[in-house]
């Protein structure tokens, strides 16, 4: 029997399907800068899906330097979103055992894709008005959220560990930066230690930390500027409520309350103070942002 084989112009045609198919004339038509910041994360996996269908368009395990840096490689797709996982903070040595997400267009990005705990918040804004039927766009997401922490929108596209160390002691920037770290650092420990406490199941855990992140965002209205501390117990509550539906049972609950109660007390935030290493970022910090804890 004789094999049958595609002529050149057939496999060119297919091809050409294939890529366009994708969204793009090259599956890796499209390279644009980005950071994993949590502090800085090293050696994370990147992993990037199409928002519409998840079509995995960029995956990379150990994808980040010592910055938290990496380059995402893909199509002009339109609206994607990057998870990252694994790999260790650089600020404390220990690893990072948190999910981070973000979402963006491939058309309209301008500057690097960070991918933070803020970021985090703003992508479980879009899916959670997804899931309710009540789709909003990242821009809506995004403008609510910076509102509701009192920061500006740039500040949760930027990396504010570099403009921290670019800033002027004590200048707005700087401030404003700082107040960025601080809300990042209080949300992932919330997320971690709710987790950690939960489960000791690397799925539920991450369906505990979503939960997290899902209840923290039903909060950011947009409407006026909160405090996570002062939002605590009602994150708990819902966070809760979450977690169980995720992965079940009352006990899941409450052992999630209580990790979460143990998050948000002044001395873990000390403790992730004193485990960093930017000397100029917690100057600023306990001096400008935080009342030292006796």
């Amino acid at each position: 029997m004789k094999k049958k084989y595609l002529s050149l112009a057939a496999s060119a045609a297919v091809a050409s399907a294939i890529f366009v198919g994708c969204g793009g004339n090259n599956i890796t038509d499209l390279t644009i800068g980005g950071g994993a910041v949590d502090g800085y994360i090293q050696g994370a996996d990147v992993s990037c899906v199409r928002a519409a269908d998840g079509l995995v368009v960029f995956n990379e395990t150990n994808a980040t330097d010592d910055t938290g840096a990496f380059e995402y490689k893909g199509p002009h797709i339109g609206d994607v979103i990057c998870t990252v996982t694994g790999g260790t903070e650089t600020d404390s040595g220990v690893a990072f055992e948190g999910t981070m997400k973000k979402y963006f267009n491939t058309e309209t990005i301008d500057g690097k894709i960070i991918v933070s705990p803020l970021s985090t918040i703003v992508a479980a804004k879009v899916k959670a008005a997804k899931d309710a039927g009540t789709p909003i766009t990242e821009a809506a997401a995004k403008t609510q959220t910076a509102t509701a922490l009192g920061l500006s929108e740039a500040m949760l596209d930027a990396d504010p560990i570099a403009l921290l160390e670019s800033s002027s002691a004590n200048s707005a920037e700087a401030i404003a930066s700082a107040s960025a770290l601080q809300i990042i650092k209080v949300v992932q420990k919330m997320a971690e230690t709710a987790a950690k406490a939960t489960s000791t199941n690397p799925a539920e855990q991450k369906l505990v930390m979503e939960a997290v992140y899902e209840s923290l965002a039903d909060q950011l209205t947009g409407t006026t500027e909160i405090d996570i501390q002062d939002k605590a117990e009602t994150v708990v509550e819902n966070a809760a409520t979450k977690a169980a539906e995720k992965i079940g049972g009352d006990t899941a609950a409450k052992d999630l309350i209580k990790a979460i109660a143990a998050a948000v007390s002044p001395p873990i935030f000390s403790d992730a103070l004193v485990a960093a290493s930017l000397t100029t970022f917690f100057a600023i910090l306990l001096t400008e942002v935080f009342v030292p804890v006796n």
